[in-house]
């Protein structure tokens, strides 16, 4: 609300940090095995995602969204984050003590996935929640999700494509996913 945005004016904000979720690299042959194909989808990723050094989409949209807030309302990032394991908003305010405001953007689905009708190409899934918590009150000021899923394209990657040089058709593909969900969580979330 506009009441909340002049509330935030002038404020230290932190940002949470939160340990790397697993990420889902859905494959055909491991989609034909059910549970046991699930558990080696997601052991698989996050292998890929730990060897390429593939950041969680999530830290960038936090700092993206933070400079906006910084730049427009003047608050002042703290140096220090808010370590958070939970999705409880008790536990974000008392991580963050000292600070006046906790954004909190968390992956909530990162993955690859082969379109069902074009096997040896895939696509980018990612989803995300964000978070405006006023820390002294507990107050949740602002709330929002966003997810993309792409539609099959003629230039769709294929799974060598994703991998090749460092993961970095896979990094490109989860920036424009952020990307999105930033202008999403800018325009509807935190009416910017």
């Amino acid at each position: 609300s506009a009441a909340s945005l002049e509330a935030i004016k002038g404020k230290e904000l932190a940002l949470t940090e939160r340990e790397r979720p697993d990420f889902a690299a859905m494959t055909p042959a491991r989609g034909a095995f059910g549970m046991i194909g699930a558990a080696v989808t997601i052991s698989e990723g996050n292998k890929l995602i730990k060897e390429n050094r593939v950041e969680d989409p999530a830290v960038y949209i936090g700092r993206s969204l933070a400079a906006d807030l910084q730049g427009r309302h003047n608050t002042k990032l703290s140096p220090k984050g808010a370590p958070i394991a939970s999705d409880e908003v008790t536990d974000l305010v008392k991580n963050a003590p000292g600070t006046d405001l906790v954004l909190d953007v968390r992956t909530i689905n990162w993955s690859f996935v082969y379109f069902p009708t074009v096997w040896g190409k895939y696509r980018v899934i990612y989803s995300a929640r964000m978070r405006l918590v006023d820390a002294k009150s507990g107050s949740v000021l602002a709330e929002g999700g966003c997810h993309r899923v792409p539609e099959h394209a003629p230039d769709a990657p294929s799974y060598d494509e994703l991998v090749a040089n460092a993961a970095q058709r896979l990094k490109q593909e989860l920036k424009t996913a952020a990307d999105f969900c930033i202008s999403e969580f800018k325009s509807k979330t935190l009416a910017l």
